[in-house]
């Protein structure tokens, strides 16, 4: 996967997120599945990775940048043992939501070269 294309479906996920509900990062992940991937499994991987890292970063961010204690008391809500570990939390549960629709983005393509033989 190109460089250009993985900061360009970071965006598109970044531009999704502010405008319409959590759940808008599988759009960005349909269209890396759709366009770079060559498996099924790389598919998912490149879908998880990037929002994995977005969300991630982006938790990091919020935290540093607004200094309160939401984070901290999430976290013993949840029975985590710090706040790091629900920012990890979050991360992967975007990654694995945008994995699935890059898979189902890949099986598009699949199923669109199968018809068109």
């Amino acid at each position: 996967m190109k460089k250009g294309f993985f900061v360009l479906t970071i965006l598109a996920a970044i531009l999704c997120q502010l405008f319409l509900p959590w759940w808008s990062i599988v759009f960005p992940g349909i269209a890396t599945g759709y366009l770079s991937a060559k498996t099924g499994f790389r598919a998912f991987i490149l879908g998880f990775i990037i929002i994995f890292l977005l969300w991630t970063g982006y938790s990091f961010y919020i935290d540093i940048s607004a200094p309160s204690v939401i984070s901290e008391r999430t976290a013993s809500l949840l029975s985590l043992p710090n706040k790091y570990i629900l920012f990890i939390t979050a991360g992967i549960i975007g990654g694995i939501t945008a994995g699935i629709a890059a898979v189902l983005g890949f099986l598009w393509r699949e199923h669109q070269a199968a018809n068109q033989k």
